[in-house]
């Protein structure tokens, strides 16, 4: 990893998307799995039930801690102002919101699932905007000073 930004102040857009990617993982846990126990058909269920039976217990015993691995990957990468973790961040968050809209259309109570996953979607976006402002620009493209936002 490359060194982190010497004596510049993090943008606060960054702070609020690393904390958002750190909420994705935390509401995919708490709102889209344990949730079961409470909401028929909740996202992160039927998102792992796609998979197949078989696949869909590997994946909940590896894929979901590897998603919190990457968050935190993610935000390291993202603390460091490499370029390619914005993207890396952007493209998981839109890919992982296109699965759960998958889901939730193919759920038996599409309502229901979208509704639990409305959440995650707010999260998504607001992860992307605060990593497309332009403090975050300057802050990636290493130009100048970055002052924290008000």
């Amino acid at each position: 990893m490359t060194p982190p930004r010497e004596g510049r102040d993090k943008p606060r857009s960054i702070s609020l998307a690393q904390a958002g990617l750190w909420l994705q993982f935390g509401y995919l846990v708490g709102g889209g799995l344990l949730s079961s126990a409470f909401v028929p058909y909740p996202f992160g269920v039927l998102m792992l039930a796609a998979a197949g039976d078989g696949l869909a217990v590997l994946l909940l015993i590896v894929g979901v801690p590897a998603l919190g691995m990457g968050a935190g990957l993610l935000t390291l990468m993202l603390s460091d102002a490499m370029p390619g973790a914005r993207t890396a961040a952007v493209i998981a968050s839109a890919a992982l919101a296109a699965a759960a809209a998958a889901a939730s259309f193919t759920s038996p109570q599409p309502w229901i699932t979208l509704v639990t996953a409305a959440p995650w979607f707010a999260l998504q976006a607001m992860t992307v905007v605060n990593l497309r402002t332009a403090e975050a620009d300057r802050w990636f493209s290493g130009s100048g000073p970055v002052a924290p936002e008000p």
